[in-house]
């Protein structure tokens, strides 16, 4: 088993879903691998996507292949694993609510060297 260790906190608990968010850059530069948890309640739609970016500038973002994930209304927690060493220096999530207009999220992410 894997085990991940420091984690960081995203998206806070109860934070809106009706707004499209970017979220802070945290510092990966220590960690090779992320796990990422999203947790929503009450979402009236099936068409917010998650997905986590990478820079090494913390200025110009890069999509992560494969690490998108279509929140569903209907499933209140979401995984994601980073199977792929982080060579990046930074990473951050990208919710994007398309007709979300109700309900909450919150990510957190569990990183591992």
């Amino acid at each position: 088993m894997t085990k991940f260790g420091f984690k960081i906190t995203l998206i806070d608990a109860g934070t809106s879903a009706n707004a499209n968010i970017n979220t802070e850059a945290m510092d990966v530069n220590l960690y090779q691998f992320a796990y990422v948890q999203i947790l929503t309640a009450s979402l009236n739609a099936s068409d917010g996507v998650f997905k986590l970016q990478d820079s090494n500038d913390g200025t110009n973002w890069h999509d992560i292949a494969g690490v998108t994930v279509n929140v569903l209304s209907a499933a209140p927690s979401h995984i994601i694993r980073v199977t792929t060493p982080i060579v990046a220096t930074y990473l951050r999530g990208v919710w994007t609510k398309n007709t979300v207009n109700a309900g909450t999220i919150n990510v957190i992410v569990s990183l591992k060297k």
